[in-house]
């Protein structure tokens, strides 16, 4: 696959414009055409694929050019001058290392220039030992870090004596018992480790992109700048201290020191997960929002792509209500990327409308299940057709999770996103789970319903998911009959609640699924790009919640 793609919306009204963002490789051009998909499977017992091209001209043929994929959460505040009048420094911070012996460096902290060798880092090395940098100078504490154990690690620079130390507090699983190692040991006096640059968490710059992701929790970061810097002082004088409990529901990181260097999160690392004071009895982060201070990074976080736009275009007035695509195309290589063209909620409407389940479709995309879960011959009680698309997918693990996948250190994926192509929400895909020689499952088994709407010449109009957790019942109420997708198994409350007020109101319900209404989700307040869902007590998941975690952190629903 040469040629991926996706769009800043799954759903608009006519007239309404549309961005694409491309990336190509091993190719110069590429053409761009807008299709409506009437029938998506392209199994040959089956009606037969059809796809109608309509005509708009979207310009092209355009330069091919690739994009890469930022893949890993973070955190960063920008530089500010306050930054620039430090002597001395101290950082502390707790830390839940949850990917070791991975042969991998982690950054914890960093505000350090490669090209000039100034600033300062905390990291974890591959070997698993705390280093901590000002300029050329280091010092280790050789001792291994625990895997998934709280350590309070002290790290600082006194500009006056020349002084660099590092101390680490070990505590236990019940975070009871503990034991300090700590080092230090003379370096050049009145160093300055000044720069620029941005302050990352979780991630540091190599060759200017983000490199060296941490994976696990952090929580009470904290920067000092006393006079009198050293393991035993107060430090009181702080520049930055981060309180990770408030503003969990958003990318917001708030600081409490009075310096007002607020930053913001990138790729949505897991909140409202359980921090260093969690007690068992506490299990819902809005009653003790304390208890939840930590951040859970992870080297495989992705929810937004942020590629530049390639090219961009107005819906066409004429064109009705129903699912198209953008076909991005040359003689060897095609990729489609879905969209739905909805009416605009007080215009004339059909009697029937589609809900296109573009939840179930993000909880289950670029999934791996035909390759990572070996349990899927067995359900599906046949052998697996593999292609080109499975093989992408497996050869570009960059392209981010699903809600069926795990992260490398083996926990829970909370958030999916449309901000990034999606290998499995294309016509003509062969889904894992379908029957023998069919892909008939998810996108391409919803289209089945729609080209028989099409074969009966029943006119219908295309909402998605978002646009009912967005608008509610009045999306529906002027519909005679509302019809699902085979797969409807992630909703929102707002979904339901919308779903409910419609039948209650004499609207007829077409169920044309299996396994429906069966995960809660809670959509991003800012965004319905993405999704969240907390998987709790029971279910098919690929691992549970851990305790104390069953609450949204973008909704604080259960």
């Amino acid at each position: 696959m040469n040629i991926i793609g996706y769009t800043n919306k799954f759903s608009l009204t006519n007239e309404e414009e549309l961005e694409v963002k491309v990336s190509c490789s091993n190719i110069k051009t590429y053409k761009a055409d807008l299709v409506k998909i009437i029938q998506g499977d392209i199994n040959e017992k089956g009606p037969g694929y059809k796809e109608n091209k309509v005509d708009i001209k979207l310009g092209g043929p355009y330069k091919a050019r690739n994009q890469k994929i930022p893949m890993g959460s973070y955190g960063l505040v920008k530089n500010n001058k306050v930054f620039n009048k430090t002597e001395n420094i101290l950082i502390s911070v707790l830390a839940f290392p949850t990917l070791l012996k991975n042969k991998n460096k982690q950054s914890i902290i960093s505000k350090f220039c490669q090209s000039t060798n100034i600033g300062f880092e905390l990291f974890i090395d591959k070997k698993d030992n705390i280093n901590f940098v000002i300029n050329r100078n280091k010092i280790i504490i050789r001792k291994n870090l625990n895997l998934k154990k709280w350590h309070f690690i002290k790290a600082g620079y006194n500009h006056k004596k020349g002084t660099i130390f590092l101390s680490i507090r070990y505590y236990d699983e019940n975070n009871q018992n503990f034991i300090n190692t700590k080092i230090q040991k003379k370096i050049q006096k009145k160093k300055n480790f000044n720069n620029t640059n941005d302050l990352l968490i979780a991630t540091n710059k190599h060759n200017k992109i983000n490199d060296n992701f941490y994976n696990g929790k952090l929580e009470s970061l904290k920067i000092s700048i006393d006079k009198n810097i050293s393991f035993f002082s107060k430090n009181n004088k702080s520049l930055l201290e981060l309180d990770f409990s408030k503003y969990l529901y958003s990318d917001k990181i708030i600081d409490v020191s009075g310096n007002k260097l607020h930053g913001r999160l990138f790729n949505h690392p897991a909140r409202a997960v359980t921090g260093f004071n969690w007690q068992e009895s506490t299990r819902d982060w809005k009653n003790s929002p304390d208890k939840y201070s930590s951040i859970y990074f992870h080297e495989d976080d992705l929810t937004d792509c942020r590629w530049e736009t390639d090219f961009k275009f107005k819906i066409p007035k004429n064109i009705i209500s129903g699912i198209y695509a953008i076909k991005l195309h040359n003689r060897k290589d095609e990729f489609y990327i879905p969209i739905c063209v909805k009416p605009r909620i007080h215009s004339k409407k059909n009697k029937i409308l589609f809900l296109m389940p573009t939840s179930s479709y993000l909880a289950y995309a670029n999934n791996r299940i035909g390759i990572d879960v070996s349990e899927t011959e067995l359900v599906c009680g046949r052998l697996l057709e593999l292609n080109d698309q499975d093989k992408f997918l497996q050869e570009n693990p960059n392209l981010g999770l699903s809600f069926y996948d795990t992260h490398k250190d083996g926990s829970p994926v909370f958030y999916s996103s449309k901000r990034r192509p999606i290998i499995n929400f294309q016509p003509k895909h062969i889904g894992a789970l379908g029957g023998e020689g069919s892909n008939v499952w998810q996108f391409n088994a919803d289209t089945h319903i729609l080209g028989w709407l099409n074969h009966f010449n029943h006119d219908y109009d295309v909402v998605c998911d978002n646009d009912l957790h967005k608008d509610g019942f009045k999306i529906l109420k002027n519909y005679n009959v509302l019809i699902t997708g085979t797969h409807p198994e992630y909703y929102s409350l707002n979904m339901i609640k919308g779903i409910e007020k419609y039948k209650n109101n004499g609207g007829r319900l077409m169920y044309l699924g299996g396994n429906g209404f069966y995960w809660r989700i809670s959509y991003d307040k800012k965004s319905t790009d993405i999704i969240e869902c907390r998987k709790t007590e029971g279910g098919i998941r690929a691992t549970e919640t851990h305790p104390g975690e069953s609450y949204s952190s973008l909704t604080g629903e259960y």
